[in-house]
């Protein structure tokens, strides 16, 4: 968490956004620890109640207008990325939903994408196969100059990267855009 926060260069200046926050960590400790806004957007209710437990149990608000907000959004409908773009479980229908909750759930949507348009900073944890479709939509969506930080995954037809250097040998492959 910290090694990312670190290369992505999170000060009380930024605006941070964690596009498939998870649990929260990146969010909560941008927010806690760097002083900056953050949002983190997952499509888990379930993720997200842990991410809000999380909070709380540091005292940290997550109330609108507070400096760290989490937000429920499908981001797979903007992006143009549909359940049956997934390949399917052996057991399951092809074009079975990547979370059976999200169908209805979008409520945050346009709070995220605005989020991610006047981020200064984003940490991206995406499947290999969503990232083809969601670095065009965050090449046009976010401000120019923003820092980009994926984890694994890379953005194709992204370019100005660079390896983020000094990574301890346990960690897992980070790349830096600049936007």
């Amino acid at each position: 968490v910290y090694v990312a926060l670190r290369a992505l260069r999170i000060t009380s200046d930024d605006l941070f956004v964690d596009l498939g926050c998870g649990d929260g960590r990146m969010a909560l400790a941008a927010a806690a620890d760097f002083g900056a806004r953050s949002v983190g957007i997952d499509i888990s209710p379930a993720l997200l109640r842990l991410c809000n437990r999380a909070a709380e149990h540091a005292g940290i608000s997550c109330a609108p207008g507070s400096r760290l907000r989490f937000l429920l959004a499908d981001m797979g409908p903007l992006i143009g990325f549909e359940a049956s773009d997934a390949p399917a479980p052996a057991s399951a229908p092809a074009a079975a939903s990547l979370n059976p909750d999200a169908a209805s759930l979008n409520p945050d949507a346009a709070e995220a994408v605005l989020a991610l348009s006047s981020a200064t900073a984003i940490y991206v944890y995406a499947l290999p196969l969503v990232m083809p479709k969601l670095t065009p939509f965050l090449l046009r969506a976010i401000a120019r100059g923003a820092r980009v930080l994926t984890l694994d995954h890379h953005m194709p037809s992204a370019s100005d990267t660079e390896a983020v250097a000094h990574l301890p040998p346990d960690c897992r492959a980070l790349t830096r855009y600049l936007t």
